[in-house]
C-alpha cells in the first residue's frame, strides 16, 4: 500500500500545487486526490512522473510506493536466510 501521508508531504515540500503536478501527470486533480486518499491506485508510469517531479531517490520512491511490501518480503528474506 502506498504510503500516501508521505507522498502528500513530499508534494507539499516540492513548492509545486497538485493542480501543477496533474498538468505535468496528464492526469484530473480528482484522480489525483482518489489516488492520494487510497481509492485508486497509482500506475508504474505515474510513480515514475511523481519520482521525477518531486525529485525523490530510488530509495524515498521505494519506500513510499512499496514500503509495507518491502519490509514484508525482507522479513522473509531473514527467515528463510
Amino acid at each position: 500500500m502506498v504510503d500516501t501521508k508521505s507522498l502528500s508531504k513530499r508534494i507539499k515540500e516540492s513548492g509545486k500545487s497538485k493542480e501543477e503536478i496533474c498538468g505535468i501527470m496528464g492526469i484530473s486533480l480528482g484522480s489525483l486526490n482518489n489516488k492520494l486518499a487510497g481509492r485508486t491506485s497509482f500506475t508504474v508510469p505515474e510513480a515514475k512522473d511523481l519520482q521525477r517531479i518531486l525529485k525523490l531517490t530510488d530509495t524515498i520512491t521505494m519506500q513510499i510506493f512499496f514500503g509495507n511490501k518491502l519490509s514484508k518480503i525482507e522479513d522473509k528474506e531473514v527467515v528463510n536466510g
